[in-house]
């Protein structure tokens, strides 16, 4: 049962990166903050026990669409959709988040551009010892964008999912 709850869940991501960087192609003009789609990969750092049932450091992708933000001003509306899980001594823990948040350029840097940002959004959540759930959450993230690379650490608060995600990616 856990296998084709977590293939499930893996095709759910599959479909929508594809049919999310179709649309990208057709995105508006770059802003300063950058090309409108980022693919990102980096660790998942949970903060509870029951994200911890797949390890203390898990794998983490996320992919990004940006959206013109707010008139007049260095912001774009994000919808982002994640992957963080693992496996640990038997157990597991698979986060699938599918958020929608604003981010926030802080003036330029000497390589790019600093930025912050926040959003909520659903969880889709399947733990060992626990039945398969979608619970809301938030998170906060701080990041810098290069050329066509960007950093981020985002920090994100949802029942059985809080934790620490640091990624690294392609911009286009």
């Amino acid at each position: 049962m856990t296998s084709r709850i977590s293939l499930s869940g893996a095709a759910v991501v599959v479909m929508t990166l594809a049919l999310l960087s179709v649309f990208s192609g057709r995105a508006s003009a770059q802003t300063p903050l950058g090309p409108p789609s980022g693919l990102g990969v980096g660790v998942f750092i949970p903060n509870n026990d029951w994200a911890k049932q797949g390890g203390d450091t898990q794998f983490a992708a996320d992919f990004k669409y940006n959206f013109m933000g707010i008139p007049l001003t260095d912001t774009r509306t994000v919808l982002d959709i994640g992957y963080e899980g693992g496996t640990h001594n038997g157990t597991h823990s698979y986060i699938v988040p599918l958020t929608l948040g604003e981010t926030l350029g802080l003036g330029g840097g000497v390589l790019g551009k600093p930025y912050v940002g926040a959003g909520a959004g659903g969880y889709y959540i399947d733990q060992s010892h626990s039945s398969v759930t979608t619970r809301l959450g938030a998170y906060i993230s701080a990041g810098y964008k290069f050329t066509a690379l960007f950093a981020e650490a985002r920090y994100q608060w949802v029942d059985k999912g809080d934790g620490l995600t640091l990624n690294v990616g392609l911009t286009f």
